[in-house]
């Protein structure tokens, strides 16, 4: 039976309980289903449920409200980090080199606002994984006699001197 303690207020009970439900709803159990096993009335199930849906809702649009306003400071900081660059690049190009070092420096900043802005995003590039099997050898050893590169090369040579069909190998 959830718990409330004064005022109405949720107790710790309260709070497995209802976080309880909520498991046992997104696994796809129905409300009387869930009420049948925590020992509540459906209704009480379905409003708690709901209720605590509404309150991840509302996180979810504060967390999207302050990405957004990341990525507007990370577009004003990317702004002035621009106009350094504009500033310093006619000195720079001159051959001053403490204006290359800004110039440098703006650009290198430059690209970690737009990574971080595409990290926000998750548009991060993913990460490549190299397999290998036991002791760093290959994971399927290569058989010299299917090398697929030669074989192109091979089809591509006799191609170029017309001998014969540029599918098949030559012999």
């Amino acid at each position: 039976m959830p718990v409330l303690g004064p005022h109405n207020r949720p107790t710790l009970e309260h709070a497995e309980w209802v976080a309880e439900a909520v498991r046992l709803y997104t696994k796809g159990w129905s409300y009387r289903r869930i009420g049948k096993k925590l020992g509540v009335h459906f209704t009480t199930v379905r409003e708690a449920v709901l209720k605590e849906f509404a309150r991840i809702r509302l996180s979810d649009d504060e967390l999207r409200s302050e990405r957004e306003a990341m990525i507007a400071r990370y577009a004003e900081n990317e702004a002035d980090l621009e106009a350094v660059k504009r500033a310093f690049l006619p000195h720079a190009k001159t051959g001053s080199p403490d204006a290359a070092d800004v110039v440098i420096n703006a650009t290198k900043a430059i690209d970690k606002v737009r990574v971080s802005v595409a990290n926000l995003l998750g548009l991060q590039a993913p990460k490549r994984t190299e397999l290998t099997g036991k002791d760093g050898a290959p994971l399927v050893e290569a058989d010299p006699n299917d090398d697929i590169l030669g074989k192109l090369a091979r089809i591509a040579a006799g191609a170029a001197e017309g001998g014969g069909d540029p599918g098949s190998e030559p012999g």
